[in-house]
C-alpha cells in the first residue's frame, strides 16, 4: 500500500570550520567534526561522505570515529594543497551526508584485473573514501609501468584484506 512507503532520505549537508590537525604517530592530517554534527548524523562507526574544503578542494571521504560518538575528517595532503591549508590553519568545511551508499566508478584496468584476481567484491567493501584514494593513486601515476605497478600493489593490499575478514569471521563465526 502506498502508506507504507516510506521516502527516501534526502543528501544532508553540514558546515562547519576546525583546525587541521597532525596526528603524531601515523602522521595523517585531519579536522574534528564538531560534537553537534556528529550527533545530528546519528551514526557511530564510518560514515561516506563527500567533502569539499576551503571552497576549492572536492573529494570523498569516510568520517573515521574518533570515540564517544564523535568523527573526524582526514585530509590528504593533494587535497591540502588545492584547499591552500597547512597544519593549524582554520579549514572551512562542507560534508554531505548521502542517503543512499556512495558508489566509486572504477576505472577498467583495474575492475579487470580485480575480476581476474576474484577480490572486486572484497574492494567494493573499501569504504568509498579508501576505494576513491586508492584509484585516485593509480590514476595520478605518470607512466604505464607505474600505473601496473600501483594496481598490483593494490591487488596484494584486497587479498590481504579478505583474507583477514575471512579470519575474523572464522573466529567469530559472523559475517
Amino acid at each position: 500500500m502506498p502508506g507504507d512507503l516510506k521516502p527516501a532520505t534526502p543528501d544532508r549537508r553540514f558546515k562547519f570550520a576546525s583546525k587541521l590537525v597532525q596526528v603524531e604517530r601515523g602522521g595523517y592530517f585531519f579536522v574534528d567534526v564538531p560534537a553537534r554534527i556528529s550527533h545530528a548524523i546519528g551514526k557511530r562507526g564510518p560514515i561516506p561522505v563527500s567533502a569539499l574544503v576551503n571552497g576549492r578542494a572536492e573529494f570523498t571521504a569516510s568520517l573515521s570515529p574518533a570515540g564517544g560518538g564523535r568523527h573526524l575528517l582526514r585530509i590528504n595532503a593533494r587535497n591540502q594543497e588545492i584547499a591552500e591549508v597547512k597544519v593549524g590553519d582554520s579549514v572551512r568545511v562542507q560534508i554531505t551526508v548521502h542517503s543512499r551508499p556512495l558508489k566509486v566508478d572504477i576505472p577498467a584496468d583495474l575492475r579487470t584485473a580485480l575480476l581476474s584476481e576474484g577480490v572486486l567484491e572484497a574492494f567494493q567493501g573499501f569504504a568509498a573514501g579508501k576505494q576513491s584514494h586508492i584509484i585516485d593513486w593509480i590514476d595520478r601515476a605518470a607512466r604505464a609501468e607505474t600505473r601496473e605497478r600501483r594496481i598490483r600493489l593494490t591487488l596484494e593490499t584486497t587479498h590481504r584484506r579478505r583474507e583477514k575478514r575471512r579470519v575474523r569471521e572464522a573466529r567469530t563465526g559472523s559475517k
